[in-house]
């Protein structure tokens, strides 16, 4: 993380930084990722295969946004945290997976129903890290869920793009889905049981 000065040009520093990386270790590719706030994250892809991540932060935004933050130099801002992601917003969109993965096993669209309960999955992670207070962006933290729920996920991949296999994958996976969110929203799981 670098705090831009105040009269820096971000395009300027950043493309001598690239340059920098890239005389020293090679950059096969870069990808910016730009947050909601506007600051700049360049992932380097070098030759090595190594990532390296720098982001370049306005003086006004510098600050931790993660535990393990270490400030090497310089004065940070008081740090904050991402937002979780709203349960609402994760339990909706759970659920028009499981409908678009539905209607693509009803049509034989296998991959279009193997990209649907990939997303119905990431979507139940991302309610169970909440549940038990662990990191979901990125699978950062789903590793530690309880064992009972990792095993409930192995169980429910699908094993391969087999349409009776797809509709395995996807009733276990909304069982999950529906255990997960009774424990976010007990009417809106029974609404959705209903449902689904």
């Amino acid at each position: 993380m670098f705090e831009l000065a105040d009269d820096a040009d971000e395009p300027s520093v950043v493309a001598r930084w690239t340059r920098s990386l890239d005389d020293d270790f090679g950059v096969a590719d870069t990808l910016d990722v730009i947050s909601r706030e506007g600051v700049r994250y360049r992932v380097f892809l070098l030759y090595s295969s190594l990532q390296i991540d720098l982001s370049f932060w306005p003086r006004e935004l510098f600050r931790a946004t993660e535990n393990g933050f270490r400030l090497v130099f310089g004065q940070a801002n008081e740090p904050t945290r991402s937002p979780e992601p709203a349960s609402e917003q994760t339990i909706g969109m759970a659920w028009l997976y499981a409908l678009h993965a539905r209607s693509a096993i009803a049509r034989e669209r296998t991959w279009q129903a193997v990209t649907m309960l990939d997303e119905l999955r990431d979507q139940i992670i991302t309610l169970l890290c909440r549940r038990h207070g662990l990191n979901p962006w990125h699978g950062r933290e789903v590793d530690r869920l309880p064992a009972p729920d990792l095993e409930a996920l192995r169980a429910a991949r699908a094993t391969s793009v087999d349409l009776t296999e797809l509709e395995r994958s996807r009733q276990a996976l909304l069982r999950q889905y529906l255990t997960a969110v009774e424990h976010h929203d007990a009417k809106r799981a029974a609404a959705l049981r209903r449902a689904l």
